[in-house]
C-alpha cells in the first residue's frame, strides 16, 4: 500500500478505545493524512483505488521534480 505521498505506508495496529488492535495502512509522515484499514474489510475498490492512487501520486511527485529542477535553472 503507498499513501498519496507516494510513500510505503506500512501496516500498525490501532491502540484506540474504538478499535483496539485492529489493523490499518496510514502515511507514514501523517503529511497527505491517508489511510485505510487493513484486513478482510478491505474491498476490490479500494485496492483499484490505491494503485491508481499511486500512479496519480507519481505523475504528481515527478511534476514537482520538474518545476524544482526548472528553478534551479533560472
Amino acid at each position: 500500500m503507498f499513501c498519496e505521498c507516494g510513500l510505503r505506508a506500512p501496516l500498525q495496529v490501532s491502540n484506540s478505545i474504538a478499535n483496539p488492535g485492529r489493523k490499518y495502512y496510514a502515511c507514514p509522515v501523517r503529511r497527505c493524512g491517508w489511510f485505510r484499514w487493513a484486513g478482510p474489510s478491505i474491498q476490490h475498490s479500494e485496492v483499484t483505488d490505491d494503485r491508481s492512487c499511486h500512479f496519480n501520486c507519481n505523475l504528481k511527485l515527478i511534476e514537482r521534480v520538474e518545476n524544482s529542477i526548472m528553478m534551479l535553472y533560472l
